[in-house]
């Protein structure tokens, strides 16, 4: 019998994903592009809060980062398109305004919902731990313990 020999990829003993590319600057979007996926993305912040869970508001929290990172895209993907050539300014910016008072709108709301569940959490814990000696809510412990009572 012969055997014949297959050969394997050689590996450069480096694991996990290659770094090649790591440091290039990351590319800009066309200024219509960073208007619509801050659209997209403060539309999604703003279902979140129809439904404010505790979940519900950090996601938005994650999804008003991702608009404000656009946000702060736009003027530079502008500049950029316009020295192309290819941008209608005032179309531009009238979106981008109106985005902005959305924008004002969600967050009104993100902080509406983040004092809920802040006050809820002074109200639980003062509930469950009582009060300290200067009458505020005794601060709630975790201790990663489980009790059963029945």
């Amino acid at each position: 019998m012969s055997q014949t020999k297959t050969s394997q990829p050689r590996s450069s003993g480096r694991r996990g994903p290659s770094l090649a590319g790591w440091n290039k600057a990351p590319v800009l979007p066309r200024p219509e592009e960073c208007i619509a996926l801050a659209g997209a993305a403060l539309a999604r912040a703003r279902q979140l809060l129809l439904n404010p869970t505790a979940e519900a508001v950090l996601q938005c929290e994650f999804a008003m980062n991702e608009v404000a990172d656009r946000l702060r895209q736009f003027p530079r993907s502008l500049a950029r398109a316009e020295e192309a050539g290819r941008a209608n300014r005032a179309d531009l910016q009238r979106a981008a305004a109106a985005l902005k008072e959305d924008l004002s709108q969600v967050t009104i709301l993100y902080h509406k919902s983040s004092q809920f569940y802040a006050s809820w959490t002074r109200l639980f814990s003062a509930k469950r731990c009582g009060y300290t000696r200067r009458g505020a809510p005794a601060r709630l412990v975790c201790s990663h313990q489980f009790v059963v009572r029945g």
